[in-house]
C-alpha cells in the first residue's frame, strides 16, 4: 500500500495538450470525440487525436480552417497549427505543409502503433 507521500511524489497533473503542441498534423490520423465537464459543472464536447499515446485536443476553429483549406486543395495532407495567446484570447493559425520528414513521422507514430496492438 502506498503512502500519501509516495502518491504525491508520483502524481503527474493532467495537462491538456493541443494540436499546436505537435510539429505537424496528418489528416489521416483518426479523430475522436469526448465529453467533459467544466469546473462549473457544464458539459462540453471536444475533438482530439492520439499521437505517441498522448491526447491532443483539436479546437473547432482548426477544423473550420482545415475545411476551408481543403476546399482549395483537397489533396493536402499535412498541417501545422500555431497558437497565440492564452485562455479566452487564444487564437490558432492553421498552416498547410508539404510532407514532414520521414524520421519525425516514424518517431511520432511508433508509440501510437504500439498502443493499437
Amino acid at each position: 500500500m502506498k503512502t500519501l507521500k509516495d502518491e504525491a511524489l508520483e502524481y503527474e497533473p493532467k495537462v491538456t495538450r493541443v494540436v499546436s503542441d505537435l510539429e505537424y498534423i496528418d489528416l489521416q490520423w483518426e479523430v475522436y470525440t469526448k465529453e467533459a465537464t467544466t469546473q462549473n459543472g457544464e458539459k462540453f464536447v471536444y475533438k482530439y487525436v492520439v499521437v505517441g499515446g498522448e491526447h491532443y485536443r483539436v479546437p473547432f476553429v482548426v477544423l473550420d480552417d482545415i475545411q476551408t483549406i481543403l476546399k482549395e486543395n483537397p489533396n493536402l495532407r499535412y498541417f501545422k497549427v500555431v497558437k497565440k495567446g492564452e485562455g479566452l484570447t487564444t487564437k490558432y493559425k492553421t498552416i498547410p505543409l508539404e510532407k514532414p520528414t520521414t524520421e519525425k513521422v516514424e518517431e511520432l507514430m511508433r508509440p501510437t502503433e504500439e498502443l493499437m496492438r
